[in-house]
């Protein structure tokens, strides 16, 4: 029996991940869904109906390993270190129910209603999702056995003797490329259909990594690039900025994909394809990097239809939050990170960053001149 299983790590629970919750109840009733969390806190007293919840530590072992990670341990409150945790706790949680397959799946990621549940009961691997050339993500990681993610983490411990840099992303396809002929990729590409590969690739690589298991799913998954491309990127990374049809986002990270490459439809069932000329491919799954809460809402569909079939569907399409950038700034200057959160803005937030720059120096020399 499949069951999903979702994991946050902190003390607040993310608004996008509650409304998407609510959302996969709604489409997939029948599929139980387990949220696990190391602060019981992170509730703040509210009930997710419908949502089994657990609260799991990493051992005292696993907990000094990820202490000594290089990754900046002041980005976004620790996020580095958590994802890698996340994988731990998913161990402790399957130790509890062993006689389940479960389906990781990360907070930002949209199952369409298509989403084939049962098609992964036939996968005998743990298998997750491509990136790039040296990335893998998480956002959907399938284990069918306790013993398979047992195996998996005692990997990963290994792997971090000696690679203390390594992130999620990195450490998937280090244990990927370390030991191929045990886990498996999920398909992001139709092998009849490849016009939405990146041509920089050879077909061999593209049929290893990006077609894997697509005869059990006839239909692929997004692990990063579809969502940013349809949906935007996340705000949090543009200074509250968010871009739609951006293709420097997906170009900037290697991508195995070019989505630009491809039309696409959401159809008449609620259901998204990439097409080209008569040819289409189901999408299951979307990565809202963006954490849009017009998605993540009942009104989803309405707002995919305008996102995919909208009149601007072939223009980019930049939306700005204050809020967010707001919090960015707050958070940043807690951590005392908050003059290399300006200095790091990117090419196209420059001119925005310029202004906060500016604001800055001038309330930094009023200070001056009253001392």
């Amino acid at each position: 029996m499949l069951e999903a299983v979702f994991v946050h790590l902190g003390e607040k629970l993310p608004e996008h991940l509650i409304a998407n919750l609510h959302v996969i109840k709604s489409n997939f009733p029948s599929l139980k869904l387990h949220l696990v969390l190391n602060n019981p806190l992170a509730l703040r007293g509210r009930e997710i109906p419908h949502v089994e919840i657990h609260v799991l530590k990493v051992s005292e072992e696993i907990d000094k390993i990820l202490s000594e990670l290089s990754p900046d341990p002041k980005f976004r409150n620790g996020f580095w270190r958590l994802t890698l945790e996340r994988l731990f706790i998913l161990e402790k949680f399957h130790e509890s129910k062993k006689n389940l397959r479960i389906l990781h799946i990360e907070s930002d990621i949209f199952l369409f209603p298509n989403f084939p549940i049962q098609r992964f009961e036939a996968l005998e691997e743990v298998s997750w999702l491509k990136v790039s050339s040296s990335r893998d993500a998480a956002a959907l990681v399938y284990l069918p056995t306790p013993a398979h993610t047992s195996r998996l983490v005692s990997r990963m411990i290994e792997e971090l003797k000696f690679k203390k840099w390594l992130d999620d992303m990195e450490m998937l396809s280090t244990i990927m490329k370390k030991y191929p002929d045990e886990y498996r990729y999920l398909p992001c590409l139709n092998p009849s259909h490849k016009e939405l590969q990146t041509s920089t690739f050879d077909s061999s690589h593209i049929e290893k990594h990006l077609t894997s298991n697509f005869q059990v799913f006839e239909g692929i998954f997004d692990a990063a690039h579809l969502g940013i491309w349809l949906t935007g990127w996340d705000p949090r990374n543009s200074y509250g900025f968010t871009r739609v049809k951006d293709s420097t986002r997906i170009s900037d990270t290697t991508s195995l994909l070019k989505p630009e490459n491809v039309n696409f439809r959401f159809d008449e069932f609620n259901c998204l394809k990439y097409v080209n000329g008569s040819k289409s491919t189901d999408v299951f799954s979307l990565h809202i990097h963006s954490k849009s809460m017009k998605i993540f809402s009942t009104d989803w569909a309405r707002e995919f239809e305008r996102l995919v079939n909208g009149n601007f569907r072939n223009r980019k399409i930049v939306d700005f939050s204050a809020k967010t950038l707001i919090e960015l700034l707050i958070m940043n200057s807690k951590n005392g990170t908050l003059f290399r959160f300006i200095m790091n803005s990117n090419r196209a937030t420059k001119k925005f960053a310029s202004i906060i720059r500016t604001i800055l120096n001038s309330q930094t020399n009023r200070r001056n001149e009253r001392a």
